[in-house]
Protein backbone atom coordinates (compact mmCIF):
# COMPACT_ATOMS: atom_id res chain seq x y z
CA UNK A 1 0.00 0.00 0.00
CA UNK A 2 1.50 3.56 -0.43
CA UNK A 3 -0.84 5.24 2.73
CA UNK A 4 -2.61 3.68 5.77
CA UNK A 5 -5.42 5.82 7.41
CA UNK A 6 -5.57 4.75 10.73
CA UNK A 7 -8.31 6.28 12.90
CA UNK A 8 -8.94 4.00 16.02
CA UNK A 9 -9.93 4.55 19.26
CA UNK A 10 -8.53 2.29 21.28
CA UNK A 11 -5.52 1.75 23.69
CA UNK A 12 -2.46 0.86 21.76
CA UNK A 13 -2.77 2.67 18.52
CA UNK A 14 1.16 2.55 18.20
CA UNK A 15 1.12 -1.05 18.22
CA UNK A 16 -1.73 -1.45 15.73
CA UNK A 17 0.29 0.86 12.93
CA UNK A 18 3.49 -0.77 13.78
CA UNK A 19 1.74 -4.48 13.11
CA UNK A 20 0.52 -2.75 9.72
CA UNK A 21 3.77 -1.12 8.89
CA UNK A 22 4.54 -4.51 7.01
CA UNK A 23 1.71 -3.94 3.95
CA UNK A 24 3.08 0.18 3.30
CA UNK A 25 5.61 0.55 0.54
CA UNK A 26 9.08 1.66 1.67
CA UNK A 27 8.05 5.05 0.55
CA UNK A 28 4.57 4.65 1.58
CA UNK A 29 2.92 6.52 4.41
CA UNK A 30 1.34 6.16 8.23
CA UNK A 31 -1.40 8.98 8.51
CA UNK A 32 -2.85 8.58 11.96
CA UNK A 33 -4.72 10.19 14.34
CA UNK A 34 -3.89 9.40 17.84
CA UNK A 35 -6.51 9.82 20.39
CA UNK A 36 -4.68 10.51 24.30
CA UNK A 37 -8.03 9.67 26.03
CA UNK A 38 -7.90 6.36 23.84
CA UNK A 39 -4.94 5.86 24.91
CA UNK A 40 -5.36 6.62 28.80
CA UNK A 41 -8.09 9.03 30.55
CA UNK A 42 -6.24 10.10 33.28
CA UNK A 43 -2.81 10.60 32.16
CA UNK A 44 -1.58 14.19 30.19
CA UNK A 45 -2.17 14.37 26.64
CA UNK A 46 1.14 15.68 25.97
CA UNK A 47 2.54 12.61 27.70
CA UNK A 48 0.77 9.94 25.78
CA UNK A 49 1.50 11.42 22.75
CA UNK A 50 5.05 11.71 23.54
CA UNK A 51 4.97 8.18 24.88
CA UNK A 52 3.24 6.97 21.48
CA UNK A 53 5.33 8.46 18.96
CA UNK A 54 8.33 6.93 20.82
CA UNK A 55 6.90 3.29 20.40
CA UNK A 56 5.62 4.31 16.64
CA UNK A 57 9.64 5.09 15.91
CA UNK A 58 10.25 1.77 16.42
CA UNK A 59 9.25 0.92 13.05
CA UNK A 60 8.97 4.66 11.76
CA UNK A 61 10.38 7.87 10.93
CA UNK A 62 7.78 10.39 11.97
CA UNK A 63 7.73 13.16 9.35
CA UNK A 64 5.21 15.39 10.62
CA UNK A 65 2.71 15.96 13.83
CA UNK A 66 -0.22 18.29 14.74
CA UNK A 67 -2.25 18.90 17.38
CA UNK A 68 -5.64 19.11 16.48
CA UNK A 69 -7.22 20.41 19.01
CA UNK A 70 -9.18 23.22 16.86
CA UNK A 71 -11.15 20.26 15.68
CA UNK A 72 -11.09 16.92 18.02
CA UNK A 73 -9.33 17.69 21.62
CA UNK A 74 -6.67 15.76 22.96
CA UNK A 75 -5.89 14.39 19.65
CA UNK A 76 -2.28 14.04 17.32
CA UNK A 77 -1.83 13.66 13.76
CA UNK A 78 1.05 12.05 12.87
CA UNK A 79 2.40 11.38 9.08
CA UNK A 80 5.31 8.83 9.26
CA UNK A 81 7.18 6.37 6.86
CA UNK A 82 8.63 3.28 7.29
CA UNK A 83 12.09 2.76 8.49
CA UNK A 84 14.47 -0.22 9.34
CA UNK A 85 15.23 -3.39 7.91
CA UNK A 86 11.38 -3.87 7.04
CA UNK A 87 11.68 -0.45 4.37
CA UNK A 88 15.01 -1.54 3.30
CA UNK A 89 14.04 -5.13 2.46
CA UNK A 90 11.43 -4.18 -0.01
Amino acid sequence: LDCIVQDVATRGQARVALRNRRFLTPDGRLLAAIKARSEDVLDDPETVFENTLEELREGYEVLETQRLDRFHDDHLAVVAEPRGEMAAER
